[in-house]
């Protein structure tokens, strides 16, 4: 009993960092669980030593955020394996789908992939109107092939699986029967013949008309190789899986998603998948299935399992898919896995040692790059990871679901040294700082002592053991003593009394069951102080996430965050930095009791290790007499009006609207008619007290008036928006608003980042749940009259919005501002949430609505709550509702403090006009989306919704050219003429062989690319006619009508996409042209939703003209090495296999005045090569040489290459990256490809060693990732190379 109210004590108390002394009590008290854990399961057996070394330069590879997947099968209850009958009601066709337990258990990931298929997907039936037979079900008969006859799927069972399904936000995989049509032997296992895809056409069809989301059509199930059963030889799968491809493009025409193509889901055979694989050229996944612990039966799996050179005999399967998959085009799955076949083993299958092989499997696909893994099964047989009978989670599915929460997309090289019964692998943590690393002992006698060691060459290279983040840690003084709350967090996984055979798992000595009302338990963490090295007990796994480990892999861009160190004389008496990242220390000691970062951002020490913040706008409304220039939103005749008129806003008594009375009714009218005009209203009747809601404004005023030293303690981090702070600071010219915030996810629970929730007040958090379940119930009051409103059923917008919101809750303080006409508390802006609540300042006004152009103050109304609709309601009503767009005005004496509350669907969920609100006369406005917030929020609707106005919009009409887009003076006028540069024309065809001519062309390529760093190239394989098809899905591109360009249009935060210049400063000029930029290669980091669908060949035609420049950009740089006398392969070298390549579609529309407008400002590419597809009607290309600007001619069917900067580094200056421009056409558009092909980022480029010598010294520096550099010199208006230079 002791030892448990311990534990209990740890837990309740492990995040109570209120002063040092309490972080040092709870550390005690949890190393003190630890310690009585490891005496409980280790028993007083040995101990080994070893370290787990974590390569941090780069990642391995990288799996998909939904990485875990499972299966569901069609097995009937009659599926019986060495006499055991494991399967019950298991089957897609009976299974329960009422059952909470089930539904909950799949929410909990958001979301599980779930594969549904198995062995007798190919002899299952369709019901659809093709169909003239009876819809039985599969009936046992031992002489057919796996004991049964052909079933069949009713259509009605099809629907209510996809009901639940979008329940659940589960992303689906279907496994197609592909046996239809051939002739089977069984006697001789051979099936031939072609697939007949009429049964599954029509059953696409309807699965698309009904619009379920099917994230991927699979292929068959194991016919391939030797097959189970029955078996297909390579090319007939090949043109069948070809049929299937092109059977789901023309179903699938014009819709926004496009499922994936899977394939061949069955035993891995080298020589049949090579050859599959190089006849399909257009399949998106390959899948293959592993049972390496053999039978079920087999009476030693337990001792497979535990042993490690057991384990690692699957790893020459993944290592030969790898290397047959890397080229191909397709990401590998591991489509099916159970372990053991047929069912697997009672009480090994579904016990605690199972998850020893599982897990141990995860971390082994995942460095051998394969992108998910699909466990068989979700529920059925012994192997499901839910009980077959009762739904209740095996040890397996808790395993899972810790995997899927911790370990992150990007995979890092691991190994451990020691003893050879440890398993270890390291991912990038998940949606958190720093690593996660897994941890597996199958030793039954040794508790293993791991000291966790990585090498981080931007900071500590070479050395080994614990390396932190610095920027993470900070220490603050309190007295003498110094304090240090760095620490990591730990998930012990044990079977209940030491019996591997146990169906009961124990997470840091407490056992994993469901809640009461059935809800999977929280995953707690013990925290361990970070000096002290990993127990890891016998026969147990553990989960360590340390947040406060730098390594580039995780964090490339910290640097870029933290580049520079200044000193901020405001508020800074109030702390004493004694310890300040390594990275950012200046030579001499620092005089200034604080350091900050550009623009006051500064280091302090909160719950979650150091944070960067901005200067908090309540410290420098102290002494402000004026707001500084980053806060003044509007200047001279264009103040803002603080006092314009109150806006009538509906009150909505929401007790009365509970019946369906005439009063009621009328009351719901008002509602409509107040969302229909001005988005917004005011809600009474909500079930909460005067008395309650004055708590809530209560403990955000109470926080915001804590000494700011601990506000601190709770501050975000940079890469966050939870916890203490204010605006995210994207750029040095962006206008800041006049507020401080306190953002937390209160909903759903799992989600919660405890760190960032202040036990100061002392009830903070008490009240805060308390509030937020009131406004769970509320919402769904809300939306539900919403509906009714419309005549519309009163859950159908809930439906939409699932059982487990989103919600924000953000707690906002406002100081004085001595000039609110020229500053806003917060910019116009609409919310991306579904509802926003908001708990207004009883006492301080200063929210304003827009109405028909013009602002309005919104009145305070004692005990009411204020509810705007946000862009996603918008959405569901098609329109009718209006997302209003609002600001807060500051107010020169008083402080102000709101609370709101975003309400959001689970962002798994989709979200569309409801069908009842579409008609002839009201036709659908916006798309089928989900993860709105995320993704959509720049691209959901309107032209205004965007980053980014079209310049080809502008053009249409443009008779005065618009300032943002002027970059001379009239008397500075760029020469649009200049004359043309003499650029030779290289014959590749004539230096593949080393000859006398071949020579004199290497040289003429030398000595163009030393003076003017170009040369147009032609013999490179491609047809004229080709190059015309490339430029064509161009121009049928933004030849599109804007709303289905904008289905492509790239997000604030990402280059990729359709847009053009980011809006980063009110005074950035702007380049006259469109651009469609999307990453080419490698194809993992491909991002198909800004890819066209439309031209429909456009896809297609791109990946063929990548594959080509793959090849071409080989030869280029092996010519370019010759002709500088090195090895052929010298810059390929270190150029890496894996090019990245990023691809621009440049639109130049006509300009009015190009004599004052650029279509691509004066740059150098910071690429290695850069090959442009130019048009061959339109010049506008010029290069600089020799200080003056030369036109650049266009040759038919060639392709110009400029070297870029990273060739000029490798050359060591002997090449050079020319500065190039573009300028405008006033009568005629342009259109020209460009593709960027640079060094895989994770190598190092530097001169060649045999260019340098004392007459060619070194020039430049060993450097890596280089357009990173080039990124952040370009916004600062600088030549990236220089900063390479030595």
């Amino acid at each position: 009993m002791e030892m448990v109210a311990l534990r209990t004590e740890a837990v309740a108390v492990k995040k109570l960092i209120v002063s040092t002394f309490v972080v040092e009590t709870v550390l005690a008290a949890q190393r003190s669980v630890l310690c009585l854990l490891l005496l409980e399961d280790a028993g007083g057996e040995s101990t080994a030593q070893g370290t787990v070394f974590v390569d941090g330069k780069s990642g391995i590879g990288f799996v998909d955020s939904d990485y875990v997947c499972a299966t569901l099968d069609w097995w009937p209850p009659e599926k019986c394996d060495y006499g055991t009958c494991s399967w019950g009601k298991a089957s897609l066709l009976n299974l329960d789908l009422t059952n909470e337990i089930f539904l909950k258990a799949i929410k909990a990931f958001t979301p599980l992939k779930i594969r549904l298929g198995g062995s007798l997907q190919d002899k299952l039936i369709y019901e659809t109107e093709d169909q003239r037979q009876p819809c039985t079900p599969f009936a046992y008969k031992a002489s057919e092939l796996f004991s049964f006859t052909k079933g069949c799927l009713p259509m009605h069972r099809w629907d209510e699986l996809n009901l639940f399904f979008e329940k659940t936000g589960a992303s689906i995989i279907f496994g197609l029967n592909a046996l239809n049509g051939r002739s089977t032997n069984v006697s001789t296992g051979i099936a031939v013949g072609k697939w007949d895809s009429t049964n599954a056409e029509s059953f696409i069809r309807y699965t698309v008309k009904k619009n379920y989301m099917i994230h991927g059509w699979e292929l068959g199930n194991e016919l391939c190789g030797s097959g189970v059963g029955l078996r297909v030889a390579a090319a007939q799968y090949s043109s069948d899986t070809i049929s299937l491809v092109n059977l789901v493009q023309d179903i699938y025409k014009g819709e926004e998603f496009q499922p994936l193509i899977i394939s061949p889901g069955g035993f891995f055979d080298a020589n049949w998948f090579k050859e599959y694989l190089s006849k399909t050229p257009k399949l998106n996944v390959v899948t293959h299935h592993i049972y390496n612990l053999g039978a079920g039966v087999d009476q030693h799996l337990v001792e497979k399992i535990l042993n490690p050179v057991f384990l690692d005999g699957i790893a020459d399967t993944f290592k030969q898919l790898q290397g047959i998959v890397k080229n191909s085009g397709a990401s590998a799955w591991v489509g099916e896995s159970g372990g053991a076949y047929n069912s697997g083993h009672n009480l090994v299958s579904n016990a605690f040692v199972y998850s020893f092989w599982y897990l141990d499997q995860l971390g082994m696909a995942a460095t051998y790059d394969t992108k998910t893994y699909c466990r068989q099964t979700l529920i059925g047989g012994n192997y499901g990871l839910l009980n077959t009978k009762t739904f209740v989670p095996n040890p397996d599915y808790y395993s899972a679901l810790l995997w899927h929460r911790l370990m992150g997309r990007k995979v890092l090289s691991t190994s451990f040294s020691g003893t050879k019964k440890l398993r270890a692998y390291a991912h990038c943590a998940k949606q958190s700082n720093g690593i996660t690393m897994l941890l597996i002992n199958l030793d039954n006698n040794t508790t293993v002592v791991v000291t966790p060691a990585f090498n981080n060459p931007s900071s500590q290279q070479g050395r080994r053991g614990f390396l932190y983040k610095r920027t993470k840690l900070m220490q603050v003084s309190h007295g003498d003593q110094m304090y240090s709350t760095e620490t990591r967090e730990e998930y012990h996984l044990t079977a209940k009394d030491r019996d591997l055979h146990s169906q009961t798992m124990l997470l840091n000595g407490n056992a994993l069951t469901l809640t009461s009302s059935g809800d999977i338990p929280t995953f707690i963490p013990v925290n361990v102080n970070s000096s002290e090295p990993i127990k890891v007990a016998p026969h147990s796994i553990v989960f360590v996430h340390l947040p406060n480990v730098v390594l580039p892999a995780c964090n490339g861009n910290e640097e870029a965050a933290c580049r520079k160190i200044k000193a901020c004389n405001t508020f800074s008496s109030e702390l004493q930095i004694t310890a300040i990242p390594d990275k950012l220390k200046q030579p001499q000691k620092l005089q200034q009791p604080l350091q900050v970062l550009k623009s006051c951002h500064f280091y302090m020490a909160g719950a979650n290790g150091t944070v960067l913040l901005l200067n908090p706008v309540q410290e420098l409304a102290v002494d402000c007499n004026t707001p500084t220039q980053r806060y003044i939103h509007k200047g001279g005749d264009e103040d803002i009006d603080v006092s314009p008129p109150v806006i009538d806003i509906s009150v909505i008594d929401l007790s009365s609207i509970q019946t369906s009375s005439p009063s009621a009714e009328k009351e719901l009218e008002k509602l409509r008619t107040s969302l229909a005009s001005c988005g917004c209203f005011q809600v009474i009747g909500h079930g909460m007290t005067e008395s309650f809601l004055e708590q809530v404004h209560r403990i955000g005023r109470d926080f915001f008036a804590l000494p700011l030293k601990e506000k601190a303690k709770w501050s975000r981090t940079a890469e966050d928006t939870e916890g203490y702070g204010n605006d995210s600071e994207l750029s040095e010219h962006q206008l800041l608003d006049w507020n401080d915030r306190l953002y937390l996810v209160t909903n759903p629970q799992d989600q919660r980042k405890f760190q960032f929730w202040p036990q100061n007040p002392e009830n903070f958090r008490d009240i805060l749940q308390e509030y937020t379940e009131k406004i769970i119930l509320l919402n769904e009051v809300v939306l539900k009259a919403l509906s009714r409103s419309l005549n519309l059923k009163e859950n159908c917008f809930l439906d939409q919005y699932g059982e487990n919101p989103n919600m924000v809750t953000r707690f906002n303080y406002y100081p004085p501002c001595l000039r609110p006409d020229l500053t806003l508390g917060v910019k116009q802006h609409a919310d991306g949430s579904a509802i926003t609540f908001l708990l207004q300042d009883n006492e301080v006004d200063g929210l304003q609505v827009l109405k028909d152009d013009q602002w309005f103050s919104v009145p305070t109304i004692p005990n009411a709550l204020l509810v705007n609709v946000g862009d996603q309601v918008e959405i569901m009503s098609n329109g009718i509702f209006k997302s209003p767009m609002h600001r807060v005005v500051t107010n020169p004496k008083r402080e102000r403090t709101t609370v709101a509350v975003f309400c959001s669907p689970d962002p798994s969920r989709y979200i569309g006009p409801a069908e009842e609100l579409i008609s002839d006369a009201s036709p659908r406005l916006y798309k089928k989306i989900k993860n709105y917030v995320v993704d959509h929020i720049h691209m959901a609707g309107t032209l205004e919704s965007l980053v980014f106005k079209p310049v080809q919009e502008l053009a249409m009409d443009c008779k005065v050219l618009p300032e943002r887009y002027i970059h001379k003076c009239p008397d500075e006028a760029f020469y649009v003429d200049p004359p043309v540069i003499d650029i030779p024309v290289i014959d590749l065809n004539l230096i593949q062989f080393p000859s006398a001519s071949a020579d004199q062309v290497l040289e003429t390529l030398r000595t163009s690319l030393s003076s003017c760093g170009c040369f147009q190239v032609i013999g490179h394989g491609m047809t004229s006619s080709f190059l015309d098809q490339v430029h064509s899905i161009g121009r049928d591109f933004f030849a599109l009508p804007l709303e289905k360009k904008l289905e492509c249009s790239r997000s604030a935060e990402d280059i990729e996409g359709y847009g053009n210049e980011s809006m980063q400063s009110e005074h950035r000029i702007l380049d006259w042209a469109d651009r469609l930029y999307l990453t080419t290669n490698p194809e993992d980091q491909r991002k198909f939703q800004f890819w066209p669908q439309n031209p429909e060949n456009f896809r297609e035609i791109l990946q063929e003209y990548t594959n080509k420049l793959i090849l071409l950009n080989k030869v280029v740089l092996k010519a370019m090495s010759r002709s500088l006398n090195l090895k052929e392969d010298c810059f390929l070298d270190q150029c890496g296999e894996n090019t990245d390549m990023i691809t621009g579609f440049n639109y130049y529309p006509p300009c009015p005045r190009p004599d004052l407008t650029l279509g691509g400002k004066e740059h150098a590419d910071g690429s290695a090569i850069t090959f442009l597809l130019q048009d061959n009607e339109v010049g506008g290309l010029q290069v600089l040489k020799d200080d003056q600007w030369f036109s650049v001619p266009t040759v038919p069917n060639a392709l110009l290459i400029n070297v870029g900067d990273q060739v000029e580094i490798m050359s060591n200056g002997i090449f050079k990256s020319p500065l190039h421009r573009v300028v405008t056409n006033s009568e005629r558009e342009r259109l020209t490809v460009a593709v960027f092909c640079s060094p895989d980022s994770s190598r190092y480029i530097e001169p060649a060693e045999e260019l340098i010598s004392e007459t060619s010294p070194r020039l430049y520096k060993k450097i890596k990732n280089y357009l990173q550099i080039y990124s952040e010199n370009q916004q600062q208006g600088k030549r990236a190379i220089k900063a390479a230079k030595i």
